[in-house]
């Protein structure tokens, strides 16, 4: 059970540090479509948050999120607020 709550710190430190840097692009950037399997930087930045969110329903026995992909995430502010509460679902908000 530590190496997977090792993998969890790890995990919400590797995000922070993602989310952070993309916050300092300029919008043109972060929204450009980079022609990649989700557009560019928000649709894969969206769908790491809705992967993340649907292991931790599937994990806790929850239903699938309602929307597919993080569809819903309009901007880096949505992306971030979403994942923050996915964090704090898993349980360890205090650490990482």
């Amino acid at each position: 059970m530590n190496e997977f709550l090792e993998l969890f710190d790890y995990n919400v430190w590797a995000n922070r540090t993602i989310f952070d840097a993309v916050a300092r692009l300029p919008d043109e950037q972060y929204f450009r479509d980079l022609k990649s399997s989700y557009g560019g930087i928000h649709g894969t930045l969206c769908h790491i948050v809705w992967a993340e969110q649907l292991w931790l329903h599937r994990w806790l026995g929850k239903p699938n999120p309602a929307v597919p992909q993080g569809t819903d995430l309009q901007s880096l502010a949505d992306a971030r607020r979403r994942w923050e509460t996915v964090k704090r679902s898993g349980g360890r908000s205090s650490r990482g």
